[in-house]
């Protein structure tokens, strides 16, 4: 009977955690430095990888697995943008010089410029070494730097 009763609980202790979970806000037991807010994307299996502050205020990250650029308020609001190269893995992204958002396709093999608006632009990294484009961050200048999975890292410009 104690074993009915555990495994009872344990099974409430799930259910109550997947309809939180379902609900699009999950918040977590408060830790030694805040509270922790989780929320959940809207597209099943996008597998969030890259975040970044856009210049808009919002949080701009890859799905890489929903192959889309997302953005969230810091309301709480989701908006998806999905990209034109089909199954081109987005990876890292980031806020460039010029006030887009900049990010990396791994399959797609390209860079893409994201608008704070939604409008998509790719850029074909290379025909021949196949280098897979990870991650990206802003330099020193008005360039963004990239790295590849062939062994390189690579800069354009976004002027």
């Amino acid at each position: 009977m104690k074993k009915l009763r555990l495994l009872f609980a344990i099974c409430t202790v799930l259910l109550i955690g997947a309809v939180l979970s379902q609900s699009g806000f999950v918040r977590a037991a408060p830790t030694t430095a805040g509270t922790i807010t989780q929320h959940v994307v809207p597209t099943i299996y996008a597998y969030p990888i890259g975040i970044t502050l856009g210049p808009d205020g919002n949080l701009w990250f890859t799905e890489s697995n929903g192959n889309k650029i997302g953005r969230l308020s810091p309301r709480g609001g989701f908006k998806e943008y999905p990209l034109p190269a089909p199954n081109s893995m987005p990876i890292g992204i980031t806020t460039g010089p010029d006030g887009n958002l900049w990010f990396t396709e791994r399959y797609g093999d390209q860079i893409g410029r994201i608008t704070t608006t939604g409008q998509i632009t790719e850029f074909h990294v290379s025909q021949k070494t196949g280098g897979r484009p990870i991650d990206i961050a802003r330099g020193p200048t008005s360039a963004l730097w990239f790295t590849e999975f062939a062994r390189k890292i690579g800069e354009i410009t976004t002027e």
